[in-house]
């Protein structure tokens, strides 16, 4: 059954699909409850062999605003209310090569249930060409 749906999964900020090697990239999943029941919900976010990616959640209240989890084991769980949309964030440091970041959804029932995911690729681009001991060897005036 499903009881979510992940209304976006993007970077922060929004639309970047490149990283350099070494750059911290931060991954945004919205999530929305759309069951008729208040339900705790966790999400995970995997990016190829990487390790694991704790994520943090934070809630859109009735009045707009986005209230960050309070620290302590239950962080990266939330309780939605029907209809109630929360965003989880988590960071990982960009490889040297192309990655695929997916996130699921899990809901608790009598035991975690995953329902809906989502992915993006992010492609690895080098650096910029630095320049070191640039000098002028000679010089004439015309």
């Amino acid at each position: 059954m499903d009881n979510s749906t992940i209304i976006q999964f993007d970077t922060m900020p929004l639309g970047i699909r490149t990283a350099r090697p070494g750059e911290k990239v931060t991954l945004l999943a919205i999530v929305q409850n759309i069951s008729p029941y208040e339900l705790i919900f966790a999400m995970n976010i995997f990016v190829d062999d990487l390790p694991y990616i704790s994520c943090k959640w934070a809630y859109l209240t009735e009045y707009g605003e986005w209230v960050p989890a309070a620290p302590g084991p239950y962080e990266g769980m939330v309780s939605i209310p029907p209809g109630g949309i929360a965003a989880f964030m988590g960071d990982f440091i960009m490889p040297a090569q192309d990655v695929r970041a997916t996130s699921w959804s899990y809901w608790w029932g009598e035991q975690w249930v995953q329902d809906a995911s989502a992915y993006l690729d992010i492609a690895a681009v080098a650096p910029p060409p630095e320049f070191r001991n640039f000098s002028i060897t000679e010089y004439s005036r015309v």
